[in-house]
């Protein structure tokens, strides 16, 4: 079965910061970033042609050298404008996008402007309550939220984790469950992974990122496995914090 991600999280010894709302109203922001409106939605099309209504998620302000930063995600759930109506089937992902802004003299200026990116099952995204804010660098916060899905008996989950990277936004993917017993034949031979990771605020940076720090719970075939430890630094040529080759929760698919 699959894991509550929020479990997974209490127990990497991450702190759960709550995804409340900054005292900036971010709608007329995030406004500006969706070229069409229909009624309460801003509109995003994908690349194919899946159409979202998107609307203004969580949101944080962050003093960094003495300058106010805004960090906005922007949600969005699948949706048929033609039928009005959400789409809700289970291959339907939900959207999220991280935009962050810098305040000045002529107010919030647009600095680090997020891709969309599919997330979710069931045409939904994870809402507010699902996002954690943390510091993944001495002058680098960010949003962090778990995709998970199951199907025909494999279960799954990632990590997902949107942060600041160059103008744009860096989007890091790592594996953080998997279950194969629901597809098991005889009951005995199946996979069981779970990862909890913190964030290792005392180890040099890479990149002015942080590295983290995975434990790699395994009890495949019903067998207890000691925890095997992974550091994962961020990858500045990839653009975000890949795993390492030996990762037993990559290519995961569920």
């Amino acid at each position: 079965m699959k894991t509550p991600w929020k479990w997974l999280l209490l127990c990497s010894g991450l702190s759960l910061l709550p995804a409340a709302q900054a005292a900036t109203d971010t709608k007329p922001l995030l406004a500006k970033q969706f070229k069409k409106t229909v009624g309460k939605c801003w509109v995003y099309t994908d690349g194919n042609d899946n159409d979202y209504c998107m609307s203004a998620g969580p949101s944080r302000e962050v003093t960094i050298d003495g300058k106010t930063q805004l960090y906005a995600l922007a949600l969005g759930n699948a949706y048929d404008f033609a039928n009005k109506q959400p789409n809700q089937s289970h291959a339907d992902s939900g959207i999220a996008a991280l935009y962050v802004y810098q305040k000045s003299s002529n107010g919030w200026q647009l600095i680090h402007r997020g891709k969309p990116d599919h997330i979710g099952a069931y045409g939904e995204a994870p809402r507010g309550k699902d996002w954690t804010f943390h510091q993944f660098g001495p002058k680098t916060y960010g949003y962090l939220a778990t995709h998970s899905d199951m199907h025909h008996g494999y279960a799954g989950s990632h990590y997902a984790i949107l942060s600041p990277w160059k103008q744009g936004v860096a989007s890091s993917w790592i594996g953080a469950a998997y279950n194969s017993e629901g597809a098991s034949e005889n009951g005995k031979t199946y996979a069981d992974l779970e990862a909890t990771f913190y964030i290792n605020t005392q180890a040099q940076p890479t990149a002015g990122m942080y590295p983290l720090v995975f434990k790699v719970r395994n009890n495949s075939n019903g067998k207890k496995q000691p925890v095997k430890t992974f550091t994962v630094p961020f990858n500045a040529k990839a653009g975000g914090y890949v795993a390492p080759k030996n990762y037993p929760l990559n290519n995961i698919d569920y």
